[in-house]
Formats: structure tokens, C-alpha cells, sequence
């Protein structure tokens, strides 16, 4: 480890690990954290190196850095990102890639509740979403089996394009005329 980052609290350079991944469009997990860590010297000391000393870092670096968020995944594992190089939707997405199914409905949902509006279906094609359409089908028969699910419904506008909402926070009719109208000027702007 070099002199002047033996001088820098722990914490800061915890917090610039999580500015280096989110740079990158990446929220990172507290064992990429750790790994970081080590492998840029920084962890010389018993302490260092232990799960508490990280915990204690990141804790702190969360405490006294305004710019570092944590998001979790479906699971509950916690992430953590920079509000300067990435939204809180944003990092949203990036951790819950690994499981389509919850990406689909979480993001219908907070579309459905913040602002309000259905997301058509092809949306989960495009970036940071990057899902296959075979993906995509297979999600939507597991929405229709799964009760967990059964807030999640579809509208088709007159273009044909298939919009998903969730009944929880729009009503179908309500939905229907939002999708129609985000279609057609979507297809008659210049």
C-alpha cells in the first residue's frame, strides 16, 4: 500500500471503490467492495481485512458521503452506487438483471405508481434492459401463474403495441387510454 493511501480513512476509500463502479454504470456488492479493497493494497491490517472493519467503513462511508446510495435486490442483498454517476431507477435495474421476472413487474409497477403510466412490453427489450424476447414471453406466462404476480396486466393500443400496468395503481380503463395516447404521438411526432 502506498503512503498517501495508508493516510486516507478507510471509509474514503471504500466510498471511492463505490464512485469507481457506479463510473461505470455498476452498483457493487459489499464482497466486490472487500475485494477492491485488497486488491488495491489498502487492506494491510487485521482490521482491514475483516468483515466488521469493511462493515465499519461502509457504514461510514455511507454516513458522511451525501452521494452514496444502496439499493437491494430481490433477494435482499444490499448494493451500493453514486447518485453522481447513476439514478436510484437506474441502479434499480442493473441489480435486478439477474432475475427478468421481478425486473419486469417491479419496473410496471413504479411506472404504475410514480408516474402513472403503463411501459410497453417492448421496452424490456431495449438498454439498460437488455432482455430477449423468448425472456420476456416466458416472463409474462409466469406473471399469469403466479399470484404474486396478479397485480400485473396488459393493454393493446390500436398500433397493436401491448403495454403492461399494474391494477394496484391504475384501472384498466385508465390504462388503456395512457398507453393509446403515449402510441400515437409516439408514432405521429416528427
Amino acid at each position: 500500500m502506498n503512503a498517501m493511501a495508508s493516510e486516507i480513512p478507510r471509509y474514503r476509500l471504500v466510498a471511492e471503490i463505490v464512485r469507481e463502479h457506479s463510473k461505470n454504470h455498476t452498483p457493487v456488492s459489499a464482497e466486490q467492495i472487500e475485494k477492491d479493497f485488497t486488491d488495491k493494497g489498502f487492506a494491510t491490517q487485521a482490521e482491514d481485512r475483516s468483515a466488521v472493519g469493511l462493515e465499519r467503513a461502509l457504514n461510514d462511508a455511507l454516513k458522511t458521503s451525501d452521494d452514496l446510495q444502496v439499493v437491494q435486490d430481490p433477494g435482499g442483498r444490499s448494493f451500493y452506487y453514486s447518485v453522481r454517476y447513476m439514478s436510484h431507477a437506474y441502479a434499480k435495474i442493473m441489480v435486478m438483471k439477474g432475475s427478468p421476472l421481478m425486473l419486469m413487474a417491479e419496473t410496471t409497477r413504479d411506472n404504475s405508481a410514480n408516474y402513472p403510466r403503463p411501459v410497453p412490453l417492448e421496452l424490456f427489450e431495449q438498454t439498460p434492459f437488455d432482455l430477449d424476447p423468448e425472456v420476456i414471453q416466458e416472463c409474462l406466462r409466469e406473471m399469469t401463474e403466479d399470484k404474486q404476480y396478479k397485480d400485473i396486466a396488459f393493454t393493446t393500443t390500436s398500433e397493436g403495441t401491448i403495454y403492461l400496468y399494474s391494477t394496484d395503481f391504475l384501472d384498466h380503463d385508465y390504462a388503456a387510454v395512457l398507453a393509446e395516447r403515449e402510441d400515437v404521438q409516439f408514432f405521429t411526432d416528427p
